[in-house]
């Protein structure tokens, strides 16, 4: 079963849905793009934080 980043968990805040999104679509992508993607939200969710 492969799921899209419609199947992602929403929140209610667009900046965190987007990033779970970003998770849930890692299984269409290949291991080695994991980290760099992680990175990235983990960047994007801190800006959210911030603000």
């Amino acid at each position: 079963m492969t799921s899209s980043p419609a199947d992602a968990p929403t929140t209610g805040v667009d900046l965190v849905d987007a990033a779970l999104g970003d998770i849930v679509a890692l299984e269409e992508r290949p291991l080695a793009e994991h980290a760099e993607v992680f990175t990235d939200v983990q960047e994007r969710l801190r800006r959210a934080l911030d603000a």
